[in-house]
């Protein structure tokens, strides 16, 4: 449950850091980096510690093998991200964006109905037995990416698409 909690985190941080219209500001000096399976994350520092000085921060997703990283804000921030996104042991890297909330309040009226986003044991449901949609509310409820693209928050399969709920907000990839 936590491993997937943690997934689903990250890529709602990671979409949020793209539904920008322009550059969105970012803490300077730190790099978010998701690293493949057996890569050693100390390694891959130490290969850019010239002329960047970077270095391991702290885990941020153990399952995930996400890493923060800081690194000297002097230097050409840009050009590390783009060697480090080319490097072959990298999955994934993105500046460290702030975030803020879109929204505090779930305005589904439904919601507490639904006992997968939060189950209090309503139902006679298994309190916690859920996929913690109030924990996410607050950071992204969908959009855009800064290039247009829409942002997929849940994949749905075998899901009733015709749902009122769905059929405007549904998005499919051809």
């Amino acid at each position: 449950m936590k491993t997937r909690f943690s997934a689903v985190v990250f890529l709602i941080l990671t979409a949020i850091t793209l539904n920008v219209k322009g550059q969105m500001s970012h803490v300077p000096g730190e790099l978010l980096v998701q690293i493949h399976e057996g890569v050693d994350i100390n390694e891959l520092a130490s290969d850019y510690s010239r002329p960047w000085s970077l270095q391991v921060d702290k885990m941020i997703a153990s399952p995930m093998r996400v890493y923060k990283l800081q690194f000297d804000s002097e230097t050409d921030e840009n050009l590390l991200l783009r060697q480090i996104r080319q490097d072959q042991r990298v999955s994934l890297a993105q500046f460290n964006h702030f975030v803020t909330r879109r929204c505090e309040e779930i305005n589904d009226p439904q919601y507490t109905e639904q006992w997968h986003h939060n189950n209090t044991g309503q139902n006679g449901g298994i309190v916690d037995s859920d996929i913690d949609t109030d924990l996410a509310w607050g950071l992204t409820t969908g959009g855009t990416t800064a290039l247009g693209d829409t942002i997929v928050v849940c994949v749905i399969e075998g899901g009733n698409l015709n749902h009122p709920d769905l059929q405007e907000n549904a998005w499919k990839n051809y």
